[in-house]
C-alpha cells in the first residue's frame, strides 16, 4: 500500500513537472511570438511615417513657392494633438516631440506596443515662421543626427552619422513598451500619455539640442534581449531615419526642380544685364560688377555676398558697393534684391511663367536658399575699371559659352552649380554645422573649365550629361 502511494506521488510529480516545463516552453514561444509581432507592426509604422515625411518635403514647394525640403515641426503638445508646432525652438535648433500625424495627413501611427511614434527634425530643416526659418536650406544642408545600434550593453554599430556629410535630417522613434522607471500618465485622447521625452525614449535626449546646429545621437535596439532588466543600458526604442541624400534625391526627381533652378539662373542673369541701365556714361557704358569671393565666413548670410574689386570669377554678388564706387553710381545697392523686373519680356522667360506670386517674390525666395550655388564670371572688357566706350565682344577679351547650338560671346556668365558629382567633387559643408569648410573650394561646385577665369576671357561649358557637367549657365550679352 505504501509503495503504491509512493508510486502515485511520483507519477503526479512527473505530471506536474512536465506540465510546468511545457507551460514554460509555451510561454516562451508565446512571448517570442508577441515580440516578433510587435517588431513587425513597429516596422510598418516607421516605414509609413518615413514615406509621409518624405512626401511632405517633396511637396513643400507647391505650398510655399521658392522653398524646397522643409519638414514639419513635431507635435509638442501645445495645441491640437497631431498638429505640428508652429514655432518649434529657435533658428537652426533641432526639435523633438511626437509625430505630427494630422499635419502629414495620415492616421496616428503606433508601434507594436500601441504607443504613438515620436519624431525629431534637424534645426535647419524645420518649417517654422519666417523669422525662425533657416536662411539657407538646399541640397548641401547637413543633417544633425546620428543613429547607433545598441545591444543593451554597448553600441555595436553606427548606422548613420559616421562623418560630417553622413548625418540624418530626421529620425522617427517607436518608444516600445514602458520600461522600469518610466511613467506615461494619460492625457491625450488619441495617443494616451504625456510629452515628457525621457518617459518614452532611452536615447540621448537629456538636454536635447541645447544649441543651434548641435549634433544629437539616437539609439536603436539590436536584438530582442537588448531591453532585459539585467542589461546595463536597457533599450527598446526602434528608430528609422531620413538621410540628407534620401530627402534631396527625392526632390531632384521632381520634374519642376531643374526648371525652377534654370529660372533662378536666367533671372539672375537678367539682373546682371539690367545693371548697365543705370551706368553714368549712357548706352556706351556696359561695365558690369565684380564677383564676390568664393570663401565666406557665413554662407547663409546675405550680406556676405558682396563684390570684391578685381575679382573676375566667384560667387554671384548681391551687394555691389565696390563696383558702384569704381563706376561712379549709387544704384542699385543690391544687384539681385533691388532688381527691376518691370521691363522683363515674359515671352523670353516661358519656363518662369509657373512661378506664382510675381517674379520678384519667387526669385528672392529661391535666391535666399540657393545663393551659395550661384557663381559669376565677368569679361575683362566689362569690369568696373575698364574703358568706356565698352569694347564689342570678341573672343580675345570676352567669355565664350559653348552650348549644343554653338558658341556665344558673353560679357559675363551666371552659373548655377548642380548637385555634387560623385567621384569628381567633395561634399560641400562649412560652418556653423561643420568645423571644416569645403564650400570655399570652387572646384567642389563647378566642373572644368568652368572654375577658371583668371584673364577675363575663356570658355565655359553648358550642362551636358554626356560630359559629366551639371552646371546651368546663362550668357549676359554685350
Amino acid at each position: 500500500m505504501i509503495l503504491r502511494q509512493r508510486g502515485g506521488a511520483l507519477i503526479l510529480f512527473l505530471m506536474v513537472f512536465v506540465l510546468g516545463i511545457t507551460a514554460l516552453f509555451l510561454s516562451g514561444l508565446n512571448h517570442s511570438w508577441l515580440i516578433h509581432h510587435d517588431l513587425s507592426r513597429t516596422q510598418q509604422s516607421l516605414v509609413r511615417a518615413k514615406e509621409a515625411l518624405l512626401g511632405y518635403a517633396v511637396g513643400y514647394y507647391d505650398r510655399f513657392p521658392g522653398e524646397y525640403g522643409f519638414l514639419p515641426c513635431p507635435d509638442l503638445g501645445s495645441g491640437v494633438e497631431g498638429i505640428a508646432d508652429l514655432n518649434c525652438q529657435t533658428l537652426d535648433k533641432s526639435s523633438l516631440g511626437k509625430l505630427p500625424w494630422r499635419t502629414l495627413g495620415i492616421p496616428a501611427l503606433r508601434d507594436g506596443s500601441g504607443e504613438c511614434l515620436w519624431y525629431a527634425v534637424a534645426g535647419p530643416y524645420k518649417s517654422v515662421v519666417d523669422s525662425e526659418k533657416s536662411l539657407l536650406l538646399n541640397g548641401d544642408t547637413l543633417g544633425l543626427f546620428s543613429v547607433q545600434m545598441a545591444n543593451g550593453e554597448s553600441v555595436v554599430e553606427t548606422l548613420i552619422g559616421n562623418g560630417v556629410s553622413d548625418q540624418a535630417v530626421a529620425v522617427i522613434v517607436a518608444p516600445g513598451r514602458i520600461l522600469s522607471g518610466q511613467i506615461r500618465a494619460q492625457s491625450s485622447p488619441t495617443c494616451p500619455g504625456n510629452y515628457q521625452v525621457n518617459q518614452y525614449l532611452e536615447s540621448d535626449v537629456v538636454g536635447f539640442a541645447q544649441l543651434p546646429n548641435q549634433m544629437e545621437n539616437f539609439l536603436t535596439i539590436l536584438d530582442l534581449t537588448a531591453y532585459l532588466p539585467e542589461k546595463t543600458m536597457p533599450i527598446n526604442d526602434r528608430v528609422a531615419y531620413i538621410s540628407q541624400d534620401e530627402l534631396w534625391n527625392a526632390i531632384y526627381r521632381r520634374t519642376t526642380f531643374y526648371q525652377s533652378m534654370q529660372c533662378l539662373t536666367k533671372l539672375a542673369a537678367y539682373c546682371v544685364s539690367n545693371y548697365v541701365r543705370t551706368n553714368p556714361l549712357g548706352a556706351e557704358d556696359k561695365r558690369l560688377p565684380w564677383a564676390a569671393p568664393v570663401d565666406l565666413n557665413d554662407y547663409a548670410s546675405s550680406s556676405e555676398y558682396t563684390d570684391k574689386a578685381g575679382l573676375l570669377l566667384g560667387r554671384l554678388p548681391n551687394q555691389v558697393d565696390q563696383s558702384n564706387a569704381s563706376i561712379g553710381k549709387t544704384a542699385p545697392e543690391e544687384l539681385l534684391m533691388d532688381c527691376d523686373f518691370s521691363g522683363i519680356v515674359m515671352e523670353e522667360f516661358g519656363e518662369c511663367g509657373g512661378l506664382p506670386n510675381g517674379l520678384s517674390v519667387a526669385f528672392s525666395t529661391l535666391w535666399r536658399h540657393w545663393k551659395d550655388h550661384l557663381f559669376y564670371a565677368v569679361a575683362k572688357a566689362h569690369t568696373p575699371d575698364s574703358s568706356v566706350p565698352t569694347e564689342d565682344c570678341e573672343s580675345s577679351h570676352c567669355l565664350e559659352l559653348v552650348t549644343e547650338g554653338g558658341v556665344e560671346l558673353c560679357a559675363a556668365v551666371v552659373i548655377f552649380a548642380g548637385p555634387v558629382l560623385t567621384g569628381f567633387q567633395s561634399p560641400r559643408y562649412g560652418p556653423p554645422s561643420a568645423g571644416t569648410d569645403t564650400k570655399g573650394n570652387i572646384q567642389n561646385y563647378l566642373e572644368s573649365p568652368n572654375f577658371t577665369n583668371t584673364a577675363g576671357y575663356g570658355q565655359f561649358l553648358q550642362y551636358d550629361q554626356d560630359q559629366s557637367i551639371n552646371d546651368i549657365i546663362y550668357c549676359v550679352k554685350n
